[in-house]
């Protein structure tokens, strides 16, 4: 069927008009819809939501002196750990300010949050709105957004800023320290970021440059954070072979990456049976280096290194990063035996047999940050997974002599350790704190292994 033309006619003009019109304000219809810091919220409204006076709210409508928007998603277990803080501190201000949690859809997420809901007895409004999240391009989360009462966003921040200090200021109209975690705040900094390859490149020596490394201060504000998995990630990059950076890093970081080639996490060291103790031990009469703050980029460092591509081997990579390392900061490293604290997983006989799995195949996880059913599972992996949601913790090594696969129930919020604790203990698995020798890696101060040995 043939369009008339006078249709088509004024099809384009309408298209054309829309267009001029979006190049004329200079934003697009996304730029306009997505929160800024310092500017009105976008209009939005919220439905069905639970435990709350209203059934729905919207930005046309906000009453007391404002609301903070806490976005959360099923893929977070720091989210869900966050929410017996908030609960207590919306007891605390629901007079004065709503809070209320926005999740996005999953078919699991209500399930899970009800089950936090009876376990820490919280008492938080809670929605779920996917197309909130998909409207105003939120990716990562929790994502607050704190809003007063004419509808002016007054910051945007991660959950650490949400406490009892900065809601009193934001209470009295006065602004606190935040770093800006908007969407659009965001993709600015990720665009003005350039990796060190593209620096290089831009400068008159280019690529004739045969070696550079740095070792810079981290400013939150400017720069992503973004911490490699190992110096010779590039290594298979023709274009990138020999060159390192990594952003917003730990003192503990940069020694991990210098003495063990990558970024340590607790999973490596269980896979890998303790070959080191999972934390470095600080040894210093100054540890002041080693206490940083990821808001104010305090003792936080970016590291750049390239090398030529003939030497770009990980340990070359690693003697580099310790030499600029002592250059700079004057500790000692070495490898010595300490006795450490650890947990301890033991059990009996009887539990042996209950638990031992009756199922063929592969193993199976299933379940979220609420508990988990987990068939023909090794040790290992348990291990791992217990460890995973509590990397702050001691390490866990498996003492209960299981060298078969097994089923296991855990009904537990996983990111509560003590509720953890406790659910293992009535499956017969208890978690002991104890202490032995260890391996680990030992920062001291410059002269002190001279002193030791006269």
């Amino acid at each position: 069927m043939k369009i008339p033309y006078k249709i088509k006619f004024f099809l384009t003009l309408a298209v054309l008009i829309l267009i001029f019109t979006q190049v004329g304000t200079g934003q697009s219809n996304n730029e306009r819809q997505i929160p800024q810091v310092g500017k009105q919220i976008p209009y939005f409204e919220l439905k069905n939501i639970q435990y709350f006076p209203k059934k729905s709210i919207s930005s046309d409508n906000l009453s007391k002196n404002g609301i903070i928007l806490d976005f959360f998603s099923m893929g977070c277990s720091s989210c869900f750990a966050s929410f017996a803080k908030t609960n207590k501190l919306y007891q605390q201000f629901k007079d004065q300010v709503d809070i209320i949690l926005v999740g996005r859809e999953h078919k699991k997420i209500r399930e899970t949050y009800e089950k936090f809901r009876k376990k820490k007895n919280l008492d938080l409004p809670v929605t779920y709105e996917s197309n909130l999240f998909n409207q105003w391009g939120i990716k990562g989360v929790p994502h607050l957004i704190w809003v007063d009462n004419t509808g002016m966003v007054k910051a945007i921040t991660g959950s650490r800023e949400l406490n009892l200090e900065n809601i009193q200021l934001f209470l009295k109209g006065e602004s606190f320290y935040f770093i800006d975690a908007g969407v659009k705040t965001k993709e600015s900094k990720d665009e003005n970021y350039h990796p060190i390859k593209s620096l290089i490149l831009d400068t008159p020596f280019g690529n004739d440059l045969l070696f550079l490394s740095s070792i810079s201060n981290w400013n939150p504000r400017t720069t992503p954070q973004r911490v490699m998995r190992a110096v010779d990630v590039h290594n298979d990059n023709e274009d990138l072979k020999g060159s390192f950076e990594a952003t917003g890093l730990t003192l503990e970081m940069l020694y991990q990456y210098a003495y063990y080639g990558e970024r340590k996490s607790f999973s490596n060291y269980i896979y890998e049976g303790y070959k080191f103790y999972p934390k470095i031990q600080i040894e210093l009469e100054d540890q002041s280096l080693f206490k940083f703050d990821f808001q104010k980029g305090k003792n936080l460092f970016n590291y750049s290194l390239i090398v030529p591509k003939e030497k770009a081997k990980r340990e070359y990579m690693m003697k580099t990063i310790q030499k600029d390392l002592k250059n700079h900061f004057g500790y000692n490293v070495s490898f010595e035996k300490r006795v450490l604290p650890y947990w301890s997983l033991t059990t009996n006989e009887e539990t042996k047999n209950r638990i031992k799995s009756k199922e063929e195949g592969e193993s199976k996880a299933n379940g979220t940050h609420a508990g988990f059913n987990l068939k023909n599972f090794t040790m290992t992996r348990l291990l791992s997974l217990l460890q995973g949601y509590h990397q702050g913790e001691l390490p866990i090594i498996d003492e209960t002599g299981i060298d078969f696969n097994i089923d296991l129930k855990i009904d537990a919020l996983m990111t509560d350790f003590e509720d953890l604790k406790n659910v293992l203990a009535k499956q017969g698995l208890l978690l002991v704190k104890k202490k032995k020798q260890f391996l680990t890696m030992v920062i001291s101060e410059e002269g002190d292994k001279y002193e030791k040995k006269k």
